[in-house]
């Protein structure tokens, strides 16, 4: 009697458990990939977005510290009507051919003048220095007087002033610029 070899069923899937096993696996490598990539993109925002709250804290520093000085009379009106140097009248400024602002050309530090106040301890040093610039602004009428009395027009004593504080971050990656206008 002659015998026939049989084929059994786990004869005839001979390597189809490998072939699945490294499509899983290449599957996963994917997933792994794409994770750590994910990881290192939060990362960069995180240090990007820090470094930007930085650059807000030192502006806002920079800020607070000039309206101190202009509200304790720190600054002479010769000082702030040079037109030089950080100090500048809006009038000049908005009549001249281009009509901008000096605020408009920060960072630039033949324009504006450097931060000078205390010490920013609370943020790293920034590889950009902070500035600021003050603009005299035409002087407004007070709340309830009159349009053509002495307190307003060229004899004015409630002139305001625009200050722009400009100050960089905990690299050179970024930046903040702030104004406020004082009475």
């Amino acid at each position: 009697m002659k015998r026939i070899p049989c084929i059994s069923g786990s004869s005839r899937q001979r390597g189809a458990v490998l072939f699945v096993s490294l499509i899983l696996l290449l599957i996963l490598t994917i997933i792994g990939v794409t994770a750590a990539r994910l990881q290192t993109g939060e990362a960069v925002m995180a240090r990007n977005d820090h470094n930007h709250e930085l650059a807000v804290q030192s502006a806002e520093a920079v800020l607070r510290d000039v309206e101190t000085n202009l509200s304790n009379g720190n600054y002479s009106p010769a000082t702030l009507g040079q037109n030089a140097n950080g100090f500048y009248t809006l009038a000049l400024e908005v009549t001249g051919p281009t009509a901008s602002s000096y605020a408009d050309t920060m960072p630039n530090a033949a324009a504006s003048m450097p931060y000078t106040g205390p010490p920013l301890t609370s943020t790293p040093t920034s590889p950009v220095a902070a500035e600021v610039i003050v603009e005299t602004l035409p002087a407004v009428a007070t709340a309830g007087g009159s349009l053509n009395g002495p307190s307003y027009g060229a004899n004015a004593s409630n002139t305001g002033y625009r200050i722009t504080a400009y100050a960089g971050g905990g690299d050179s990656s970024a930046s903040a610029t702030l104004q406020s206008v004082l009475h």
